[in-house]
């Protein structure tokens, strides 16, 4: 009697569906987890599958973009679908709770209309262009991934100019801007002065404390510095070592 046959029974466990999405939502967090990421948008629909457990029609496969969906930490996935597909997922797909099933907005040669960096933020029509720009990003706080904001570069254009900026995810899974693009730089250059003029404190006071000890001081006094930094600070402080441009 051990076949796992190709219906379910009362009488048998058969396949444990639950167990297999589970392990699926798992392991995608695992490995969100051990890269550092606080977030994952997947537009490729093996992915969205993977892991919303969701099947979609044909038409919407191997067309990144007119589907996808957002899973950010510990929270359940939202899935944005297109049309009225949403509907079916809600009644065959239990798993995923219905304030997360959203309507997928599309973007596909040019149909929405011009594209803003303001527009594409607050996750409009012209989503899908914003994310196929190439985009760099890092994380502010590594040691924080899913509270610290990430820094993103836009470092290939797609018919905008966007500067520099912040951006971080709230409880409803959505993208939110940190302040206003540029205003990374002038701030970065503020807290690095900040941090410098600490340092010099510290040096003042102890100017053969190790690395890992002034690291720790400026710290405590709000300045969380790595080492790269430090080392090069630290020397163009005493006028010692070789220094580089950051």
């Amino acid at each position: 009697m051990a076949n796992f046959g190709m219906v379910g029974l009362d009488w048998q466990q058969r396949v444990n569906w639950d167990r297999l999405r589970k392990y699926r939502l798992d392991r995608a967090r695992e490995r969100m987890k051990a890269h550092g990421l606080g977030a994952m948008l997947l537009m490729y629909d093996e992915n969205v599958r993977y892991v919303t457990s969701t099947l979609t029609p044909g038409w919407n496969r191997l067309k990144p973009g007119l589907r996808y969906a957002l899973l950010c930490g510990d929270d359940p996935p939202v899935l944005f679908e297109q049309g009225d597909i949403g509907a079916h997922i809600e009644r065959h797909s239990p798993w995923i709770p219905k304030e997360n099933i959203r309507w997928s907005y599309a973007w596909i040669k040019g149909a929405a209309g011009g594209l803003t960096l303001d527009s594409a933020m607050r996750g409009s029509t012209e989503l899908a262009a914003f994310v196929t720009s190439c985009w760099a990003t890092r994380l502010q706080d590594p040691d924080e991934p899913y509270t610290s904001p990430s820094l993103l570069v836009n470092v290939k254009q797609r018919d905008f100019e966007s500067k520099p900026f912040e951006a971080t995810c709230d409880k409803t899974c959505r993208m939110r801007m940190v302040g206003e693009p540029g205003q990374i730089t002038e701030l970065k250059s503020k807290a690095d002065d900040d941090a410098k003029a600490a340092l010099s404190l510290i040096l003042k006071e102890s100017p053969k404390m190790g690395l890992n000890k002034i690291r720790e001081a400026l710290k405590t006094a709000g300045h969380k510095k790595g080492a790269k930094w430090v080392t090069q600070a630290r020397a163009a402080i005493l006028g010692t070592g070789v220094t580089s441009s950051a």
